[in-house]
């Protein structure tokens, strides 16, 4: 997907959990998870400024303070794992 086409979306999605913990650190909130297969994905509200930010974690950009960073991550983490139903399962 071209950048201008991920624009146009209504909504910005990553499976990555970095970027994902990225974004929560720079003030975006998750708006909901889903699953698709074995992958979950973690959708914010598009805009400007998220694209802005998620490119500058992209090219390597992004600077961060790294215990925050670790504490969201974790946080970022268990949402992952308490939003499957399976994963019980798999542990």
């Amino acid at each position: 997907m071209s950048a201008a086409e991920a624009a146009e979306m209504p909504e910005f999605r990553s499976n990555d959990m970095a970027l994902v913990t990225y974004l929560k650190m720079c003030g975006f909130s998750c708006q909901r998870t889903e699953w698709d297969g074995g992958t979950c994905y973690w959708y914010f509200m598009n805009g400007p400024r998220l694209l802005e930010t998620a490119e500058m974690f992209a090219t390597g950009e992004a600077l961060v303070e790294p215990r925050e960073y670790n504490k969201i991550f974790g946080l970022t983490k268990h949402e992952f794992y308490d939003s499957d139903p399976d994963e019980v399962n798999r542990r």
